[in-house]
């Protein structure tokens, strides 16, 4: 199913984000700032060329040294909204070195009872009287840097039985270990640059074409890739207020599609320094049939200052002797393996 595969291609199971940072009263941004004064735009095959290294240089200024915290609400499976919603609070801190976050989630209903074989469940997951046994995360932590890229996942685990009775089974934790760069221990914060307007210059090949649309807005039409699984052509409205070229709408279409399969819009305002970025923004996952899969992304704070005592207690923290009852996971360019898995069987 395209749903899936897009999913999971951006979002692999489990994998977290994270560091918890108390942002100083200095040099935060708590709310909504005042828009830019309109700019007028132009279009020219100047403009159109420099195009793609304006957004690489905002783009960039969230590689800075930083601390952010914000809200992602996402349905809780793909397979229908009898799941629920649950709410990631993410608190992500970086300095030109080393990226962290911590992820704490929040879940609007308990789990609900599924027959064996239907909504996706695997057989493996029942026992002979029929239960479910599932997990769900509640708190990832998060460290990316030359020497590391760890994640630990804390999940609590539930038994759930035909008649929709829930019972909790305490909480176990799984670690994934990353190839060092890979993105993947923090995806959350590349799905937030996306939804704020920012992060698109990567995934754009070059400018097919560009269209003024009013005094401070432009269309530009590129080719490009997301992710990677997807090739295709990026539609994007652009706001020119003061040179931000902050995306407001961005529509993808994958090769041999005439639908987008990946839709975002974003809202507000907000800067800190060079940062430059929606305050909201939504991230739709196209898969037909009334299924679409909307994340809602809320910026809370931001700052310049990275939180280095976050960035040290975590790093003490996934640095540490595995606990014995610890499921470990080496995460490749493929599936990943399960190098040790000690955590008991529910």
């Amino acid at each position: 199913m395209l749903l899936r595969r897009l999913f999971w291609t951006v979002r692999f199971p489990l994998l977290g984000v994270i560091v918890s940072c108390a942002l100083s009263a200095s040099n935060v941004v708590r709310a909504q700032d005042p828009a830019p004064p309109p700019r007028a735009v132009g279009s020219s095959e100047g403009n159109k060329t420099g195009r793609l290294e304006a957004l690489s240089v905002h783009d960039s200024a969230l590689d800075d040294p930083m601390t952010v915290v914000f809200e992602i609400s996402v349905p809780f499976s793909l397979l229908g909204p009898d799941q629920g919603l649950h709410r990631e609070k993410c608190t992500f801190t970086a300095t030109r070195d080393a990226r962290a976050m911590i992820v704490e989630t929040v879940y609007d209903r308990d789990p609900v009872y599924h027959q064996p074989g239907t909504g996706g469940t695997d057989p493996r997951e029942f026992d002979e009287q029929g239960d479910l046994f599932l997990s769900r995360s509640v708190r990832k932590q998060a460290l990316s840097a030359a020497d590391i890229n760890i994640m630990s996942d804390e999940q609590e685990k539930f038994r759930v039985a035909p008649d929709g009775t829930v019972l909790k089974l305490g909480r176990h934790v799984q670690l994934y270990r990353f190839p060092i760069g890979s993105p993947d221990s923090v995806y959350q914060f590349d799905q937030f640059r996306l939804a704020v307007g920012r992060g698109f210059a990567k995934y754009l090949r070059n400018v097919r074409s560009e269209r003024v649309v009013d005094d401070t807005r432009l269309e530009l039409i590129a080719a490009g890739r997301y992710s990677s699984g997807f090739t295709g052509e990026w539609k994007l409205l652009l706001e020119e207020a003061q040179d931000t070229n902050l995306v407001r709408q961005a529509e993808f279409f994958a090769e041999g599609n005439p639908t987008p399969i990946i839709k975002i819009k974003t809202s507000g305002w907000l800067s800190r320094g060079d940062i430059a970025l929606a305050s909201q923004g939504w991230i739709s996952y196209t898969g037909g049939h009334d299924r679409d899969f909307i994340l809602d992304v809320r910026v809370l704070d931001i700052s310049t200052d990275p939180d280095s005592k976050q960035l040290a207690e975590l790093r003490k923290l996934l640095s540490a002797p595995v606990p014995a009852d610890v499921t470990v996971i080496d995460v490749g360019a493929g599936s990943p393996d399960e190098t040790t898995a000690r955590s008991p069987q529910p």
